[in-house]
């Protein structure tokens, strides 16, 4: 047994130097100093005694195989191995330019009106909400109604329209105060100081 103690404890210390790998960053320093305590154990066994020598390349070629499983096992679950490998995206992760998208593909057919001067591109109002448009080079004034006739590169392409019903911004047709006076058949008023 005492030709077995030195390699048994080179043994030990190569098992050592392996599970601190597993955790301390070393660059491979400790695994190297594993590899030379399993060679010294090796060689420390052979210069002993020819059975003590081989009983140890066998014991350290069983062991390795188990060892280097558990290391791949439950490294990447150590604090040290989730940091140095690359985490997967999962590929059902939304893109947030499809949600944006598709907002945008819904208005196509809509009307408005500029919010900005488009020279041809600006900003449009539907339904209380901007977006950024651009006209297919013809200008728009504030306040011109407007049609969206594409979505392209993420911005709504418009075009104006001419003979509009919808009202300018601001207003709405059931506001009774937003409606000139002519509307309700109504003749002007005297001056009361003449």
């Amino acid at each position: 047994m005492d030709g077995m103690l030195w390699p048994l404890l080179l043994i030990g210390l190569g098992l050592a130097f392996l599970a601190l790998e597993m955790f301390l960053p070393s660059a491979g320093v400790l695994g190297v100093l594993a590899a030379v305590s399993f060679l010294a154990a090796i060689i420390v066994g052979y210069f002993e005694n020819p059975y003590v020598g081989t009983s140890s390349l066998v014991l350290i070629a069983l062991m390795l195989p188990f060892c280097f499983y558990l290391f791949a096992k439950y490294w990447p679950h150590t604090p040290i191995g989730r940091r140095m490998l690359l985490r997967r995206v999962p590929q059902t992760a939304p893109d947030p330019m499809d949600d944006e998208d598709d907002l945008l593909r819904r208005l196509i057919g809509k009307r408005g009106r500029a919010k900005t001067k488009m020279l041809p591109s600006g900003a449009i109002t539907i339904d209380g909400q901007t977006y950024d448009a651009a006209t297919q080079g013809q200008p728009v004034e504030i306040g011109e109604p407007v049609e969206v006739i594409a979505m392209q590169f993420h911005r709504l392409v418009v075009r104006p329209v001419e003979n509009d019903a919808t009202p300018p911004p601001g207003t709405h047709p059931n506001d009774l105060l937003s409606q000139p006076l002519e509307n309700f058949g109504l003749d002007s008023l005297e001056d009361p100081l003449a």
